[in-house]
């Protein structure tokens, strides 16, 4: 929220543009799931823009029902994006534990879990606003007063910490409980497998035809009876063989497709450790703060305070890189 982040609002709008052209994806759980980041980064992003551009027309902020409105949607959307992470990890978390889950949770169930991540950022930005606490901080946006260090704490950065902390758990128990489970993704030689065996059968199965005729040929009248038990059995064996086998390739396919969910819900993990990484700064900026700690220059607080802002920006660069990564696993480059 500084004055080098007046245009970054391009990357999340961008993002949003293209995920919604993911015509195939729309109705993918982790789709909403980032597209809900996405849309809270675009809107933090274009709210500092417009107070930026303001900022530099005027060369101040005054307080007044404009700032209290940009207090509230920064808020809001800041809040909500760090909701989004840690929607993110649970869901991943339930996929990993529930592995039908993303497969057959119902349009509701997404749409509920969703919205939800916005509750609490509404709750917290509209406390603020409404107390007439939102003022102009920092030059170029506005938010809770520097005076109310515990609205801060109490409405935005104990959320965060809680939530940091929770990812981090969670990331770390899925690597453990992963590690210990021994899961491993096929690598689509099954299909092959399948194929072979379907052929195989098919083979089998016109080989017994044509064997049956020809001996049906050079057998006996006599004999008939006895023969035609025999086929009967033979082909009540077969039946039960393919039906086997149809019920077996059916697993095979669901296990196949769930093993898919789980891999590209873990691709997601990219949003939270780039998360985590940019906001540890700010952390330690918070710290100090906290603390009335003079061992550090206000210049450096203030450096501490820069990655935290392109947490957008990160985060469209994740959604780039995992779309290469699956355009490349679809195409079969490895």
């Amino acid at each position: 929220m500084c004055n080098n982040q007046h245009f970054t609002f391009i990357f999340p709008g961008t993002q949003l543009i293209l995920m919604l052209s993911e015509y195939d994806e729309i109705k993918s759980f982790r789709h909403a799931l980032v597209f809900n980041l996405a849309l809270a980064d675009f809107i933090n992003s274009f709210s500092n823009t417009i107070s930026g551009i303001i900022y530099i027309h005027n060369h101040e902020l005054l307080a007044g029902p404009a700032c209290t409105f940009d207090g509230w949607i920064g808020q809001l959307s800041v809040q909500a994006t760090d909701f989004s992470i840690l929607a993110i990890s649970l869901v991943t978390l339930t996929v990993v534990l529930q592995k039908n889950f993303a497969t057959e949770a119902s349009t509701l169930s997404k749409t509920f879990i969703c919205l939800s991540v916005w509750v609490i950022p509404l709750i917290t930005s509209t406390v603020a606003a409404s107390l007439g606490e939102m003022k102009p901080v920092s030059g170029n946006w506005c938010w809770i007063a520097k005076d109310r260090i515990d609205l801060r704490y109490g409405l935005t950065h104990g959320w965060r910490f809680v939530i940091m902390l929770t990812t981090i758990i969670v990331y770390t128990y899925i690597w453990r409980y992963l590690s210990r489970s021994g899961l491993r993704f096929s690598d689509g030689s099954s299909n092959g497998n399948q194929i072979k065996r379907k052929w195989y059968q098919r083979k089998n199965s016109t080989q017994l035809q044509n064997g049956d005729s020809q001996e049906n040929l050079s057998t006996p009248l006599s004999s008939f009876n006895t023969q035609t038990g025999e086929d009967d059995q033979t082909n009540k064996t077969q039946v039960i063989r393919t039906e086997a086998t149809v019920a077996s390739d059916y697993i095979l396919e669901q296990k196949k497709k769930t093993e898919r969910e789980i891999k590209h819900m873990l691709l997601l993990s990219g949003y939270p450790i780039m998360y985590i990484i940019l906001w540890i700064p700010s952390i330690v900026n918070r710290i100090f703060e906290a603390t009335g700690s003079t061992a550090v220059s206000s210049r450096t607080l203030s450096l501490l305070q820069v990655p935290a802002q392109f947490v957008g920006f990160c985060n469209a660069v994740t959604y780039s890189l995992i779309l290469i990564w699956r355009g490349r696993a679809r195409s079969g480059v490895r």
